[in-house]
């Protein structure tokens, strides 16, 4: 992580008056940048620069909890370095990230409950649909739960949401 990515973290606290505190921190695992290692990766788009930068990445040997833990701890250290506050908590508006459970969880133990505060990316909704009707028994139950799924997926009102639900 460089310092002016570290910089970037900080403005992106959501209670803040920059520009950055509007926009949302991404994160995933690359398989395939380095064989045999996870690259772990937080991103942000800049609106400015018109492209999603890179603030930090890590190589790790498997993409679990305990790994995406020590990312966020690691993170949360530079930053509260380059802020100058041993104290300073990253606070953004909210994270983008797959439906991995190590996500969620390796989240969860560095930065407390923020499930409210977490989406997914169409991309990986829709690859999770594909995944999970895998392991249902008959095509007639597949297609019914892809059908239900991307229903909910687009879902305009919370109403509708409930009643597809």
């Amino acid at each position: 992580m460089s310092k002016i990515a570290a910089k970037i973290a900080v403005n992106m606290d959501k209670e803040g008056d920059h520009f950055m505190a509007k926009e949302y921190c991404f994160f995933d695992g690359n398989h395939k940048r380095c064989r045999g290692f996870v690259t772990l990766g937080c991103y942000v788009y800049h609106p400015l620069l018109r492209k999603i930068i890179r603030l930090a990445s890590m190589e790790v040997n498997v993409e679990d909890s305990e790994a995406i833990q020590l990312f966020w701890v690691l993170f949360k250290k530079v930053i509260a370095e380059s802020k100058g506050d041993p104290l300073y908590k990253f606070y953004p508006l909210g994270w983008c990230t797959d439906e991995v459970g190590s996500n969620w969880e390796g989240l969860f133990r560095v930065f407390g409950d923020v499930c409210d505060r977490i989406v997914s990316c169409v991309f990986h909704y829709r690859q999770s649909i594909n995944r999970f009707s895998l392991k249902l028994p008959t095509t007639k139950e597949k297609e019914k739960f892809k059908l239900l799924s991307l229903e909910l997926q687009e879902a305009a009102t919370e109403v509708k949401y409930s009643e597809i639900h």
